[in-house]
């Protein structure tokens, strides 16, 4: 258990023209290793002219009893980078409650927009200037979710760093969410989801009305196991992403869903050993054996 220290520093007068009182102390920094290091520092506390020697030696103590948060035990070292304090120290303690799929969205935006600018930065040296400068140029460039994502993650890990006694404040607190470019928000018109309808057939048509009709996400869809399928509706209870069975994106979205008659009729009639498959954008959804998806085999375009 670290142990109490109490100090009250030292006063010296400095300057040739304008003399100045100042004050120096000590800290006590917890390496990487976990080992204890003394590291000396100073602080200008005001003019002689204007200050007597017993008010800076009061304004010492002040400052000493902010750092030391007033029982001088060793605290970890702010010069620290922050990669370092994220690999190290916010991931291990919270990765571990993260689905997969938000474990993947985190780590590609702190990878690729974060750390390449910050990861080299001392904890003590971020200010909020500096990051929220980087914030509007991530808004100029890319995607609103990248821009929040971004912003959501490096308030949490700097405010991780302040309940680990790394950092007193947190710079990121008030960082302001710039303008981002619109999403597009078109949807298909009747027309087009009948056009749509009409050039499918079997199960692939079959896909496309359970996810319009239904509203499912597509992990929702292709988790479907033949037992889901009752009278007058769908029992959600698992999720696919990335080709892996797990749990719905939300503890809501874990409930029964509507299905229409006649979209039932066609649900129950399907072969259970058909393969079909789904083309997306960036992958084939290969849907297979005795589930609606029991297998999904993703291959980059």
């Amino acid at each position: 258990m670290p142990r109490d220290r109490y100090q009250h520093g030292w006063i010296e007068e400095t300057g040739k023209k304008v003399k100045k009182w100042k004050g120096h102390y000590y800290v006590y920094i917890l390496t990487v290793d976990g080992k204890e290091k003394r590291r000396h520092c100073s602080a200008i506390l005001g003019l002689k002219s204007e200050m007597r020697k017993w008010e800076a030696e009061r304004e010492l103590g002040k400052i000493i009893e902010r750092e030391s948060r007033g029982h001088g035990q060793a605290k970890p070292d702010p010069n620290l980078t922050f990669e370092w304090f994220w690999t190290n120290r916010f991931l291990p303690l919270k990765e571990s409650k993260w689905r997969r799929s938000t474990h993947e969205a985190v780590t590609y935006v702190m990878d690729y927009h974060v750390l390449p600018r910050f990861g080299e930065t001392r904890l003590c040296d971020l200010t909020r200037f500096e990051l929220q400068a980087h914030l509007n140029e991530l808004a100029k460039k890319y995607s609103k979710s990248v821009a929040q994502r971004a912003r959501t993650w490096l308030r949490a890990a700097i405010e991780v760093a302040i309940d680990q006694d790394f950092l007193v404040k947190n710079p990121a607190r008030k960082l302001e969410m710039p303008v981002t470019r619109k999403t597009c928000k078109r949807y298909l018109s009747s027309e087009e989801v009948q056009k749509l309808l009409m050039s499918l057939e079997g199960r692939d048509r079959l896909i496309a009305r359970m996810l319009i009709v239904c509203a499912l996400r597509p992990g929702e869809l292709f988790a479907l196991r033949w037992r889901s399928v009752q009278q007058g509706r769908l029992k959600i209870e698992e999720a696919v992403y990335r080709g892996k069975v797990g749990p719905t994106k939300t503890e809501g979205s874990a409930a029964f869903v509507a299905i229409p008659g006649s979209l039932q009729r066609n649900s129950n009639s399907g072969e259970r050993n058909v393969v079909t498959q789904a083309t997306t954008r960036s992958c084939f959804l290969r849907v297979e054996e005795a589930r609606l998806n029991l297998t999904i085999t993703c291959v980059e375009c």
